[in-house]
């Protein structure tokens, strides 16, 4: 069984955090992404955003390459399940919607589309809520696997765009390559310093080098044990936390 990994695009998945105002243009980089060949991609609010805030959004995706696209946004009592079900209905792309901070903990599907709406009552406050490792994201696709033996598993050809338009690889980590209003995606996706960290498999990770699971796990370098050591394990503390509680975090793509 072979276990090589190729894909042809420059960028597999993103994640753009926005917020109102909206720091940035968030359909240009909705179209250098398309342009980069992305498949997935992630909106992430941590604030109440309205369905016809990502409807406008989305619009700019019609004739994309994209062919998921998650939404996750703090929930809003104002908006009714029915809003968010025609906005799945209306965009073909999304593949699930997640309102954190709910009152209560439920899952709904679209009508016409069955897409998945999920109500948690986790409260998202920020992107230091992510970095969340745990059974429930452990994967025995081949595809993923394939790519964890070789790339890191949470980061490799993923760009990330923060509240405030900094181009990231992830929005939880702290170096910034530019900003999206001063230099394009391409620019920078193709720095071997951005590219770095696509290639810190598990087997070189402390501690995840040595367990069992670390083909069908995830990753997360923007919170390590040892911040200066870029193959230390993950932060016990946001693992930890994590494990003993039971609670799940931002989903991962």
């Amino acid at each position: 069984m072979s276990l090589q990994w190729h894909n042809p695009s420059c960028i597999t998945n993103a994640i753009l955090d926005i917020r109102l105002p909206v720091a940035y243009d968030v359909k240009k980089v909705l179209c250098q992404l398309d342009e980069l060949g992305c498949r997935k991609i992630e909106i992430r609010s941590y604030e109440c955003l309205n369905p016809i805030i990502f409807s406008d959004l989305l619009n700019a995706t019609t004739e994309s390459v994209f062919n998921s696209i998650g939404i996750v946004t703090r929930f809003a009592p104002d908006v009714s399940e029915q809003a968010w079900q025609q906005l799945c209905d209306h965009h073909p792309r999304i593949t699930s919607i997640i309102l954190h901070d709910s009152p209560d903990s439920k899952e709904i599907t679209s009508n016409m589309l069955l897409t998945p709406i999920k109500f948690v009552g986790m409260q998202i406050s920020g992107a230091h809520c992510c970095g969340v490792i745990h059974p429930d994201y452990f994967t025995s696709l081949m595809e993923p696997v394939s790519e964890a033996h070789h790339y890191n598993s949470c980061l490799n050809r993923k760009i990330g765009i923060d509240l405030e338009g900094n181009i990231k690889n992830c929005p939880s980590m702290t170096q910034s390559f530019g900003h999206v209003s001063n230099i394009t995606l391409a620019e920078i996706v193709h720095q071997l310093d951005f590219q770095r960290v696509w290639h810190i498999a598990k087997d070189e990770v402390d501690i995840c080098r040595d367990c069992e699971f670390r083909y069908v796990c995830t990753d997360c370098r923007a919170y390590l044990e040892n911040p200066k050591m870029i193959l230390a394990s993950h932060s016990n503390v946001v693992t930890t936390l994590i494990l003993e509680n039971g609670k799940s975090g931002v989903p991962i793509l």
